[in-house]
Protein backbone atom coordinates (compact mmCIF):
# COMPACT_ATOMS: atom_id res chain seq x y z
CA UNK A 1 0.00 0.00 0.00
CA UNK A 2 1.37 3.23 -0.88
CA UNK A 3 2.15 5.24 2.53
CA UNK A 4 0.80 8.70 2.87
CA UNK A 5 3.16 11.75 3.32
CA UNK A 6 2.46 14.29 5.88
CA UNK A 7 3.19 17.93 5.59
CA UNK A 8 5.19 17.88 8.33
CA UNK A 9 7.68 14.90 6.46
CA UNK A 10 7.13 16.83 3.03
CA UNK A 11 8.70 19.54 4.49
CA UNK A 12 11.50 17.82 6.54
CA UNK A 13 12.14 15.92 3.54
CA UNK A 14 12.54 18.80 1.33
CA UNK A 15 14.09 21.06 3.39
CA UNK A 16 11.61 23.70 3.07
CA UNK A 17 12.50 26.95 4.87
CA UNK A 18 9.45 28.81 6.31
CA UNK A 19 10.86 31.99 6.74
CA UNK A 20 11.17 34.05 3.86
CA UNK A 21 13.69 36.06 4.87
CA UNK A 22 15.99 33.34 4.67
CA UNK A 23 14.49 32.99 1.00
CA UNK A 24 15.27 36.35 -0.01
CA UNK A 25 18.70 36.13 1.34
CA UNK A 26 19.66 32.62 -0.53
CA UNK A 27 18.32 34.21 -3.79
CA UNK A 28 20.02 37.07 -3.31
CA UNK A 29 23.74 35.18 -2.86
CA UNK A 30 22.35 33.55 -6.42
CA UNK A 31 21.83 36.57 -8.04
CA UNK A 32 25.83 37.18 -7.10
CA UNK A 33 26.39 33.93 -8.96
CA UNK A 34 24.42 35.00 -11.76
CA UNK A 35 27.30 38.18 -12.08
CA UNK A 36 29.90 35.68 -11.50
CA UNK A 37 28.66 33.06 -13.96
CA UNK A 38 28.74 30.26 -11.87
CA UNK A 39 25.03 29.91 -11.16
CA UNK A 40 23.73 26.32 -10.96
CA UNK A 41 20.14 27.07 -9.46
CA UNK A 42 17.39 24.78 -11.17
CA UNK A 43 15.21 25.94 -13.88
CA UNK A 44 11.74 26.44 -12.63
CA UNK A 45 8.42 25.87 -14.78
CA UNK A 46 5.36 26.46 -13.18
CA UNK A 47 2.69 24.77 -15.26
CA UNK A 48 -1.64 25.75 -14.28
CA UNK A 49 -4.71 24.91 -15.53
CA UNK A 50 -7.62 26.48 -14.62
CA UNK A 51 -10.90 24.78 -13.45
CA UNK A 52 -9.41 21.02 -13.29
CA UNK A 53 -10.70 18.78 -10.97
CA UNK A 54 -8.84 16.87 -9.13
CA UNK A 55 -9.56 13.55 -10.80
CA UNK A 56 -8.59 14.62 -14.64
CA UNK A 57 -5.64 13.45 -14.58
CA UNK A 58 -5.10 10.29 -16.02
CA UNK A 59 -2.64 8.58 -13.35
CA UNK A 60 -5.84 9.24 -11.43
CA UNK A 61 -9.10 7.98 -13.58
CA UNK A 62 -8.19 6.33 -16.39
CA UNK A 63 -11.05 8.00 -18.80
CA UNK A 64 -8.75 11.04 -18.77
CA UNK A 65 -5.88 11.13 -21.26
CA UNK A 66 -2.60 13.22 -19.66
CA UNK A 67 -0.04 11.18 -20.64
CA UNK A 68 2.58 14.24 -20.14
CA UNK A 69 0.95 15.29 -16.60
CA UNK A 70 1.45 11.30 -15.62
CA UNK A 71 5.17 11.49 -16.19
CA UNK A 72 5.19 14.61 -14.06
CA UNK A 73 3.26 12.71 -11.39
CA UNK A 74 5.49 9.40 -12.25
CA UNK A 75 8.39 11.58 -11.18
CA UNK A 76 7.89 14.16 -9.10
CA UNK A 77 5.67 14.56 -6.10
CA UNK A 78 1.68 13.49 -6.34
CA UNK A 79 -0.29 15.54 -3.98
CA UNK A 80 -3.61 13.76 -3.60
CA UNK A 81 -4.58 15.66 -0.07
CA UNK A 82 -3.92 19.34 -1.24
CA UNK A 83 -6.47 22.13 -0.99
CA UNK A 84 -7.20 25.32 -2.94
CA UNK A 85 -6.47 28.72 -0.93
CA UNK A 86 -9.67 30.19 -1.99
CA UNK A 87 -12.69 28.67 -3.81
CA UNK A 88 -12.45 31.58 -6.40
CA UNK A 89 -10.63 32.36 -9.57
CA UNK A 90 -8.86 35.75 -8.88
CA UNK A 91 -8.47 35.72 -5.11
CA UNK A 92 -6.58 32.19 -5.55
CA UNK A 93 -3.97 33.18 -8.06
CA UNK A 94 -3.76 36.55 -6.09
CA UNK A 95 -2.85 34.08 -2.91
CA UNK A 96 -0.12 31.58 -5.08
CA UNK A 97 1.51 34.59 -6.87
CA UNK A 98 2.19 36.73 -3.51
CA UNK A 99 2.49 33.56 -1.03
CA UNK A 100 -0.34 35.04 1.19
CA UNK A 101 -3.79 34.19 1.89
CA UNK A 102 -6.73 35.74 0.21
CA UNK A 103 -7.58 37.43 3.76
CA UNK A 104 -4.01 39.02 3.71
CA UNK A 105 -4.20 39.86 0.42
CA UNK A 106 -7.95 41.62 0.90
CA UNK A 107 -8.83 39.88 -2.82
CA UNK A 108 -12.35 37.81 -2.14
CA UNK A 109 -13.60 37.47 -4.88
CA UNK A 110 -13.45 37.46 -8.80
CA UNK A 111 -14.95 41.37 -8.72
CA UNK A 112 -11.36 42.59 -6.73
CA UNK A 113 -8.68 43.04 -7.85
CA UNK A 114 -5.34 45.88 -6.34
CA UNK A 115 -3.26 47.91 -8.42
CA UNK A 116 0.58 47.88 -8.18
CA UNK A 117 0.70 50.30 -5.59
CA UNK A 118 -1.71 48.32 -3.44
CA UNK A 119 0.31 45.12 -3.50
CA UNK A 120 1.52 43.73 0.08
CA UNK A 121 4.37 42.51 -1.43
CA UNK A 122 6.43 41.63 -4.69
CA UNK A 123 4.51 39.03 -6.93
CA UNK A 124 7.13 35.40 -7.40
CA UNK A 125 8.36 36.29 -10.61
CA UNK A 126 9.36 39.60 -9.38
CA UNK A 127 11.51 37.92 -6.76
CA UNK A 128 13.00 35.78 -8.74
CA UNK A 129 13.94 38.64 -11.30
CA UNK A 130 15.24 40.22 -8.60
CA UNK A 131 17.57 36.94 -7.90
CA UNK A 132 18.76 36.67 -11.46
CA UNK A 133 16.07 34.22 -12.70
CA UNK A 134 14.81 35.32 -16.79
CA UNK A 135 11.49 35.55 -15.97
CA UNK A 136 8.95 34.38 -18.80
CA UNK A 137 4.87 34.54 -18.63
CA UNK A 138 2.54 33.22 -20.67
CA UNK A 139 -1.40 33.02 -20.00
CA UNK A 140 -3.56 33.36 -17.86
CA UNK A 141 -2.59 35.52 -14.49
CA UNK A 142 -6.10 37.19 -14.20
CA UNK A 143 -5.34 40.08 -11.85
CA UNK A 144 -8.15 41.66 -13.40
CA UNK A 145 -5.90 45.65 -12.87
CA UNK A 146 -6.16 46.71 -16.51
CA UNK A 147 -2.64 48.28 -17.32
CA UNK A 148 -0.94 46.74 -14.68
CA UNK A 149 2.57 46.40 -15.02
CA UNK A 150 3.56 42.57 -16.13
CA UNK A 151 4.60 42.37 -12.00
CA UNK A 152 8.05 40.37 -12.55
CA UNK A 153 7.88 38.80 -15.75
CA UNK A 154 10.14 40.06 -18.24
CA UNK A 155 8.56 38.31 -21.03
CA UNK A 156 4.76 38.14 -21.24
CA UNK A 157 2.10 36.94 -23.93
CA UNK A 158 -1.06 36.73 -23.08
CA UNK A 159 -4.61 35.61 -25.04
CA UNK A 160 -7.10 38.04 -24.87
CA UNK A 161 -7.50 41.25 -27.16
CA UNK A 162 -5.59 45.13 -25.85
CA UNK A 163 -8.86 46.84 -25.03
CA UNK A 164 -9.70 43.96 -22.21
CA UNK A 165 -9.54 44.37 -18.78
CA UNK A 166 -6.78 41.52 -18.20
CA UNK A 167 -4.57 43.65 -20.56
CA UNK A 168 -1.61 44.30 -18.67
CA UNK A 169 1.21 47.19 -19.61
CA UNK A 170 4.08 45.77 -21.70
CA UNK A 171 2.85 42.72 -22.50
CA UNK A 172 2.36 41.26 -26.14
CA UNK A 173 -1.36 40.48 -26.23
CA UNK A 174 -3.27 38.31 -28.88
CA UNK A 175 -4.80 40.69 -30.63
CA UNK A 176 -1.76 42.51 -31.36
CA UNK A 177 -0.26 38.58 -33.43
CA UNK A 178 -3.01 37.26 -34.43
CA UNK A 179 -6.24 39.22 -34.48
CA UNK A 180 -8.21 37.62 -37.09
CA UNK A 181 -8.01 34.08 -35.34
CA UNK A 182 -8.45 35.85 -31.98
CA UNK A 183 -11.95 37.39 -33.65
CA UNK A 184 -12.93 33.80 -35.27
CA UNK A 185 -12.77 32.38 -32.10
CA UNK A 186 -14.48 35.15 -29.75
CA UNK A 187 -17.19 34.50 -32.66
CA UNK A 188 -17.70 30.85 -32.13
CA UNK A 189 -17.79 31.39 -28.40
CA UNK A 190 -20.09 34.71 -28.54
CA UNK A 191 -22.99 32.04 -27.62
CA UNK A 192 -21.29 31.02 -24.50
CA UNK A 193 -22.34 34.38 -22.61
CA UNK A 194 -20.08 36.03 -20.14
CA UNK A 195 -17.28 33.98 -19.09
CA UNK A 196 -17.99 31.27 -21.66
CA UNK A 197 -19.77 30.44 -18.90
CA UNK A 198 -23.82 29.80 -19.62
CA UNK A 199 -25.30 26.21 -20.57
CA UNK A 200 -24.40 26.54 -23.84
CA UNK A 201 -20.72 27.09 -22.91
CA UNK A 202 -20.57 24.06 -20.26
CA UNK A 203 -22.57 21.90 -22.95
CA UNK A 204 -19.66 22.96 -25.36
CA UNK A 205 -19.16 21.26 -28.74
CA UNK A 206 -16.64 20.38 -31.51
CA UNK A 207 -14.85 23.55 -32.41
CA UNK A 208 -14.36 24.76 -35.82
CA UNK A 209 -12.18 27.53 -35.42
CA UNK A 210 -8.22 25.81 -35.70
CA UNK A 211 -6.53 24.75 -32.47
CA UNK A 212 -4.09 27.51 -33.55
CA UNK A 213 -6.41 30.40 -33.13
CA UNK A 214 -7.68 29.19 -30.18
CA UNK A 215 -6.25 31.62 -27.05
CA UNK A 216 -4.86 28.42 -25.29
CA UNK A 217 -3.08 27.35 -28.83
CA UNK A 218 -1.71 30.55 -29.37
CA UNK A 219 0.00 31.23 -26.06
CA UNK A 220 1.08 27.72 -26.16
CA UNK A 221 2.73 28.31 -29.58
CA UNK A 222 3.94 31.11 -28.51
CA UNK A 223 5.99 30.01 -25.56
CA UNK A 224 7.23 26.82 -27.42
CA UNK A 225 8.28 29.89 -29.40
CA UNK A 226 10.32 31.71 -26.89
CA UNK A 227 11.84 28.19 -26.21
CA UNK A 228 13.40 27.07 -28.67
CA UNK A 229 14.14 30.70 -29.63
CA UNK A 230 14.12 33.23 -26.02
CA UNK A 231 15.93 31.46 -23.88
CA UNK A 232 19.55 33.54 -22.17
CA UNK A 233 21.71 30.63 -21.95
CA UNK A 234 23.43 32.91 -19.11
CA UNK A 235 20.50 32.70 -15.98
CA UNK A 236 18.30 30.33 -14.70
CA UNK A 237 14.79 30.05 -15.93
CA UNK A 238 11.31 30.66 -14.43
CA UNK A 239 8.34 29.85 -17.01
CA UNK A 240 5.10 30.09 -16.26
CA UNK A 241 2.70 29.00 -18.47
CA UNK A 242 -1.13 28.90 -17.51
CA UNK A 243 -3.99 27.83 -19.82
CA UNK A 244 -7.75 28.60 -19.97
CA UNK A 245 -9.07 25.34 -20.14
CA UNK A 246 -10.58 23.20 -18.75
CA UNK A 247 -12.22 25.96 -17.63
CA UNK A 248 -15.99 26.45 -19.79
CA UNK A 249 -16.46 27.01 -22.85
CA UNK A 250 -16.35 23.71 -23.73
CA UNK A 251 -15.36 23.99 -27.89
CA UNK A 252 -12.79 21.76 -28.02
CA UNK A 253 -10.49 21.74 -31.05
CA UNK A 254 -10.80 19.29 -33.97
CA UNK A 255 -8.97 16.17 -33.14
CA UNK A 256 -9.31 16.03 -28.89
CA UNK A 257 -12.94 14.46 -29.11
CA UNK A 258 -11.83 11.22 -30.83
CA UNK A 259 -9.42 10.38 -27.97
CA UNK A 260 -12.20 9.78 -25.85
CA UNK A 261 -14.46 7.84 -28.80
CA UNK A 262 -13.02 4.47 -27.46
CA UNK A 263 -14.19 5.14 -23.96
CA UNK A 264 -17.22 2.28 -23.16
CA UNK A 265 -20.23 4.41 -21.12
CA UNK A 266 -20.59 1.12 -18.95
CA UNK A 267 -17.14 1.37 -17.82
CA UNK A 268 -18.75 5.13 -16.24
CA UNK A 269 -20.59 3.85 -12.65
CA UNK A 270 -17.18 1.14 -11.95
CA UNK A 271 -14.83 4.35 -12.54
CA UNK A 272 -16.77 6.49 -10.44
CA UNK A 273 -16.89 3.98 -7.26
CA UNK A 274 -13.27 3.77 -8.03
CA UNK A 275 -12.48 7.17 -7.26
CA UNK A 276 -14.98 7.44 -4.38
CA UNK A 277 -13.18 4.90 -2.89
CA UNK A 278 -9.46 6.25 -3.38
CA UNK A 279 -10.84 9.65 -2.09
CA UNK A 280 -12.17 7.86 1.10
Amino acid sequence: MKKLLTRREFLRSTAVLSSATVWASKLSIGAEAVKKGNDKRPNIIFLMSDQQRWDCVGKINPMVKTPALDRIADNGVLFDQAVCQGPMCVPSRYSMMLGLYPSQVGVLKNSMSLTDDQLPCETLPEILRKAGYQTAGFGKTHWRAKGCSTRGFETRFIGQPRNSSLYERDAVMMSDMNPEGLGRYMQETRPFGAGEENIAGYLGCTSKVEEKDHRDGWVFNECLHFIEKGIDKERPLFLYLSFLKPHAGHNVPPGYTRLTKSLCPNSLPRIRQSLVTRRA
